[in-house]
């Protein structure tokens, strides 16, 4: 077994598969000419807004890689990740603003209830529908997804929260940097401090230990990694667990400054649909590129946001990246 981890570390399938050196030249050169537009054309493409984009970003790429995971462990895209998170984030602000929670402890039920969605939704669901063509997988994720919407506007009722979420003040709030033309808060920069031990921990997990090395094998080659005695369902449940743990810290933490919509119309489409289009671009097959390609939309969101009266505008340029 240490000869195959070894081997897995050394080499790690394409789940974990870096940027190749063409496109990591490529986006580095993008940095280096967006840094300059900053400063040739800064009514256009003003550096705070670059900035707030790449923090929103991290979010989306966080999002992305969800949608990765259980794209590989099931072959389907998961249209209730965004619906998981929302639901954990309304639990966090519910007992913030309904019972008076401090937000970091706040934070932990709604990543624990983000956790038990994502648990509940594979052992209940996929695992019934396994046998099932993808197409009623897919359908039927899309229903869990109006489900979970629906949860998450019942509950300031149950937790005697406001039925209107806009942003709200943390602790974070105090610290505030003016990067013209923008003021951004420490709320904004929460992600960012929180997204790289999460990442870190995710690499560890999938390059050393037992369990992350068998969900990379499934990943790979799921008939394969069954007929050598994987625990699939097992680890399916693993991976969709931990999916819901990152949608659900991801709405969280952008909660304070984006607010968390209450429609169940809008709420899960809205954040949805960035995420899908960067997991897309990563062939919906590799982390760090699912997590790169998040950030870059990100930016590219809020720049067109920025230039365009419409900010259904925004929606339209992410849905051509889709196609």
């Amino acid at each position: 077994m240490s000869t195959h981890r070894a081997d897995a570390a050394s080499d790690p399938p394409g789940l974990l598969a870096r940027l190749p050196q063409g496109p990591t030249a490529a986006g580095a050169g993008a940095v280096v000419a967006l840094l300059i537009a900053t400063m040739v054309a800064p009514d256009k493409v003003p550096l705070g807004v670059v900035i707030l984009g790449a923090l929103i970003g991290t979010g989306t790429g966080l999002l992305a890689v969800g949608l990765v995971l259980t794209y590989r462990s099931h072959r389907v895209i998961n249209f209730a990740l965004a619906g998981i998170g929302g639901f954990g984030a309304s639990v966090a602000i519910g007992l913030h603003l309904g019972k008076g929670v401090p937000w970091p402890i706040a934070i932990v039920p709604g990543i624990a209830v983000g956790l038990f969605s994502g648990a509940l939704v594979e052992r209940f669901v996929l695992r019934r529908l396994d046998r099932s063509p993808r197409l009623v997988v897919t359908v039927a994720t899309i229903g869990l997804a109006q489900l979970f919407a629906a949860g998450q506007a019942a509950t300031p009722a149950l937790l005697d929260g406001p039925a209107l979420v806009g942003s709200f003040r943390t602790p974070l709030s105090e610290y505030t940097w003016n990067v013209d033309p923008l003021l951004i808060s420490g709320n904004d920069f929460a992600l960012v401090f929180v997204v790289p031990f999460v990442l870190l921990a995710l690499t560890w997990f999938l390059l050393r230990t037992d369990a992350g090395i068998a969900i990379r094998g499934i990943a790979e080659n799921g008939d394969r990694a069954r007929m050598l005695g994987i625990p699939a369902h097992r680890l399916s449940l693993l991976v969709w667990t931990i999916a819901g743990g990152l949608a659900a810290l991801t709405v969280t933490l952008r909660a304070p400054s984006e607010g968390l919509s209450l429609s169940i119309a809008s709420s899960g489409p809205q954040v949805m649909l960035a995420a899908l289009a960067a997991a897309v671009v990563a062939g919906l097959s590799s982390l760090p590129r699912a997590f790169a390609a998040g950030v870059a939309l990100g930016v590219l969101d809020q720049l067109v946001r920025w230039n365009s009266d419409k900010q259904s505008v925004s929606s339209v340029v992410l849905l051509v990246v889709l196609c």
